[in-house]
């Protein structure tokens, strides 16, 4: 393992590890800001759904209060029978495409709900709905290890009460991360070096879990939602990936090429207009983390 190779893998870890402990999900979108300058994407997805699942299982005691089997368990059944298909796309589809495909989808939502005062809610469709979002999730999870944000963006417009939200998609995800790395064993992809990996990210995941987890508690409900609305948004590189500007097809020196995106205006919560000044402080910070001056 080269250098570059050790400080990508910790970085991205101890970003994802303090975002995944405050949010309950997003482990994989922040890493991904890292690791898609410096690392395979084959190599990306269980780096992903293990540092997530780490840092999920460490933090399961701040979403007590809002568990109901009620609302998990249609996610859950979609998730498991999503999972084997993901895990069967990694290896035959293209995941830069796939990628930017999810990644435009969610940047044009976002922006869109951080831009409105109120989001709008969904309450039709019931548990068929629901299941539908956690298979969705599942093949995801399989796929990317992304198995976070549909869940997250439906949990939202349900309008359901901030713990029960993250007791839902933070639930959801460690199941599914649990299934995919079953299937991963199973397929062949945990190699040697994915094993080393793992072990080298352990000590990046504890601390800031556990800074992310505290934090968690002293954050409103206002805060919380602004908080999930700002991480949905993939990182910079995504949408550009298959526009010519994002990924090079070929390695250079074991690395993948990547031109840099242009600037991403700030949103309203960044800017400081919002009446939560807890939030807005939040949002400047998250939004400076992921889009830095590149000046």
């Amino acid at each position: 393992m080269s250098l570059g190779f050790i400080l990508a893998v910790l970085s991205g870890t101890a970003a994802g590890a303090f975002v995944s402990g405050l949010s309950g999900f997003a482990f994989g979108m922040v890493a991904l800001s890292v690791w898609a300058w410096a690392l395979d994407p084959r190599l990306i997805s269980p780096l992903i759904v293990f540092g997530s699942l780490v840092s999920q299982l460490m933090s399961l005691g701040a979403v007590r209060r809002g568990f109901s089997w009620r609302h998990l368990m249609p996610f859950l059944i979609g998730g498991v029978l999503g999972v084997p298909l993901g895990v069967w796309l990694l290896g035959v589809i293209d995941l830069a495409w796939f990628r930017a495909v999810t990644g435009a989808l969610l940047i044009v939502y976002a922006t869109g709900a951080l831009l409105a005062r109120e989001l709008p809610a969904v309450t039709r469709g019931g548990r068929l709905a629901d299941g539908v979002i956690g298979w969705i999730g599942g093949i995801m999870g399989g796929l990317a290890g992304l198995s976070g944000p549909v869940p997250v963006l439906w949990c939202t417009l349900r309008r359901w009460e901030r713990d029960t939200q993250r007791a839902v998609f933070q639930s959801f995800n460690t199941a599914v991360h649990v299934f995919a790395l079953t299937g991963y064993f199973w397929n062949g992809i945990l190699t040697e070096t994915v094993g080393w990996t793992f072990a080298l990210m352990l000590p990046a995941i504890v601390l800031p879990t556990w800074l992310g987890t505290r934090l968690y508690r002293h954050i409103s409900e206002a805060a919380f939602r602004r908080v999930i609305l700002l991480l949905l948004p993939p990182p910079p590189w995504a949408e550009r990936m298959g526009e010519g500007g994002g990924v090079d097809e070929a390695k250079r020196g074991g690395a993948y090429r990547v031109s840099p995106p242009p600037p991403i205006p700030p949103p309203r919560c960044a800017r400081g207009r919002d009446d939560d000044e807890a939030a807005a402080r939040i949002c400047r910070l998250l939004y400076k983390r992921q889009h830095p001056d590149p000046s």
